[in-house]
């Protein structure tokens, strides 16, 4: 993951910084390009879109209170219990924490058998530590990804840019903010 994640630095490109295009159409969750520096070994991964889009400079819902919507296994705990009125640019911290930990461990962080089972892991589990399933993972990269992965949205990081600066701070050997979850 760290590999992974050290594209964003390398490459002076900002993951948190806005996709060129995106599109509420269909799933298009990662762009892979090549690095700019030519090596063909190198691809720089960007997520653009996680399939819904909402205008957040006004206050018009298109879905009402108690309405799900979106992949479970992405969705953040206020998300899957259908309080829309609690979405904001948290819960997609919180799928940008799925996506993290699936590239960290090589599976997702909530799993069912049914949509239903997978709400409610999202809702009432918390994830295997990433460093159970993939043991050379740094604590900080495990820790970044469970900040991003909390299940109250007031304790994930409150913007994309705020993760985007510790993952960061991480690749350039430097302090993390996040704390370890105890």
């Amino acid at each position: 993951a760290g590999e992974l994640l050290g594209q964003r630095r390398a490459s002076g490109h900002d993951a948190a910084g806005p996709a060129p295009h995106t599109s509420a159409a269909g799933p298009v969750p990662v762009q892979v390009g090549r690095h700019p520096s030519g090596h063909a070994a190198k691809v720089v991964p960007r997520i653009t879109d996680f399939g819904l889009a909402r205008d957040t400079s006004t206050n018009h819902n298109i879905t009402r209170p108690g309405q799900v919507f979106g992949t479970p296994a992405y969705m953040s705990p206020e998300q899957a219990l259908g309080r829309s009125e609690e979405l904001d640019s948290r819960a997609d911290i919180f799928a940008l924490g799925v996506v993290l930990y699936e590239a960290a461990t090589g599976r997702q962080p909530f799993v069912g058998e049914s949509i239903l089972n997978v709400l409610q892991a999202v809702v009432d589990q918390e994830p295997v530590r990433p460093t159970k399933i993939n043991r050379r993972l740094h604590v900080d990269v495990e820790t970044i990804i469970l900040k991003a992965l909390e299940k109250d949205r007031d304790r994930r990081y409150p913007t994309a840019q705020a993760l985007a600066d510790d993952i960061g701070r991480f690749l350039e050997g430097e302090p993390i903010e996040a704390r370890p979850i105890t």
